[in-house]
C-alpha cells in the first residue's frame, strides 16, 4: 500500500474544488476569444444558421457548467 488511511498527507484535491489545469485552459480559451472576437464574429456571421447555433452552443460550454446525471431510485409508497 502507498498510503495507508488516515494518513495525513493523503488528504488529496478536497470535493468541489477547481482542477487547476482546468482553469488554465478556461481562462486561456477566454482570453484567445476575447483577443480575436472581431474575428470570431465575422466568422459566425459567414455561417449558416445551423453551424452558428452549433458554434455558439460549443461556446456554452466554456461559460455554464455541465451538469452531470443523477440517478433517482424509485421509492415504494406506503
Amino acid at each position: 500500500m502507498l498510503f495507508e488511511k488516515g494518513h495525513a498527507l493523503a488528504t488529496g484535491r478536497p470535493k468541489a474544488s477547481s482542477n487547476k489545469s482546468t482553469e488554465i485552459v478556461k481562462r486561456k480559451v477566454a482570453l484567445l476569444l476575447e483577443n480575436n472576437i472581431k474575428i470570431v464574429q465575422d466568422d459566425l456571421n459567414q455561417m449558416s444558421p445551423r453551424d452558428r447555433g452549433n458554434a455558439l452552443l460549443e461556446f456554452k460550454k466554456f461559460v455554464i457548467p455541465t451538469q452531470k446525471v443523477i440517478e433517482a431510485e424509485d421509492i415504494p409508497r406506503s
